[in-house]
């Protein structure tokens, strides 16, 4: 009999971590490209999920990942559920972001259910505190305090700016307000995204003149690199979430997940459009060895950036 799984909840952060999971503990490696499925309920064809359903896998197990499963009527639900009890090789994700969608569900199926409920402002600053110490690292209230405020409720987000924050003060000590303030304020200024703006744009020359122009304004190297490293891994989420979704579609996700303004999302598609997931995988292992030459090279850490930049703008 297949594993059925139904996860419930707008919290989509702690959902995804479920699902890599599940991935993990079903799939080897070498099988996910061809035993992993991803479904959008009322978008894909529903003759091609069942044919999935019922389908062998080429090991020894198939992952499903449905989602948007609380748009199926009654009858299209029972008939994924009998088709899916007959596969024993397959797991079954029905995902849906209503809390209470396992209720559309007859008590005669045998399913997992785990609700991921949304968490509310007021609880954020604890949830960073708590994240942070998870990945080997501490930071003030005063500094989960101030994040929160500039970031919101992003989990995707807030994930995202700990790992910089973390590299931005390099472990050795814990993360202060001021840390926060001063990498929340560079990433959010007009410079740093328009050195974004001319690596994407392959302008070498402009490029190196506004890292010049923000080394100029008391920063440091190591904190300029992390920054971009933050924005390039944004970028490789919303290139990934446009290889998945119809372009409309897409950007609506990618403004959700980011709490982009309506007036800054096309900028940050232009960007995304400029680079394939490749170049923007490549742009992130360029980053992370120059942020390594910087630690532990005896060579002038200014000249380690500039030539990041260069190789950034020659991908």
């Amino acid at each position: 009999m297949a594993s059925i799984f139904c996860l419930c909840g707008e919290n989509t952060f702690f959902k995804q971590k479920k699902i890599n999971e599940l991935k993990k503990e079903t799939l080897e490696p070498q099988a996910v490209v061809l035993n992993y499925e991803i479904h959008q309920a009322l978008v894909d064809d529903f003759i091609s999920l069942k044919e999935s359903l019922c389908s062998l896998s080429f090991f020894n197990q198939k992952l499903i990942l449905v989602n948007d499963a609380d748009r199926f009527n009654v009858s299209q639900l029972k008939e994924i559920f009998s088709l899916a009890q007959k596969n024993k090789s397959l797991t079954l994700i029905l995902n849906s972001d209503k809390n209470n969608f396992s209720q559309q569900i007859s008590p005669t199926y045998k399913v997992s259910v785990k609700t991921f409920k949304k968490i509310y402002s007021n609880e954020i600053p604890s949830w960073l505190r708590q994240r942070i110490k998870d990945k080997g690292s501490d930071m003030s209230p005063a500094a989960a305090e101030i994040l929160a405020q500039n970031l919101g409720n992003n989990l995707q987000l807030l994930d995202l700016t700990l790992d910089t924050l973390i590299n931005f003060v390099d472990k050795k000590r814990r993360v202060e307000k001021e840390d926060v303030e001063k990498l929340v304020g560079l990433n959010l200024g007009e410079n740093i995204f328009s050195l974004v703006e001319a690596v994407a744009d392959r302008n070498v020359n402009l490029a190196l003149k506004l890292a010049s122009s923000i080394l100029g304004g008391a920063r440091e190297p190591h904190q300029i690199l992390s920054v971009l490293a933050w924005n390039f891994t944004r970028l490789l989420v919303a290139g990934k979430i446009m290889a998945k979704y119809k372009d409309f579609e897409g950007r609506k996700k990618i403004q959700k997940i980011f709490s982009l303004k309506t007036f800054f999302v096309a900028k940050f598609m232009r960007q995304v459009n400029n680079f394939t997931l490749r170049q923007l995988k490549s742009s992130l292992q360029c980053l992370l060895q120059a942020d390594t030459d910087i630690k532990t090279l005896a060579v002038n850490p200014r000249y380690i950036l500039e030539i990041a930049i260069v190789n950034l703008c020659a991908l």
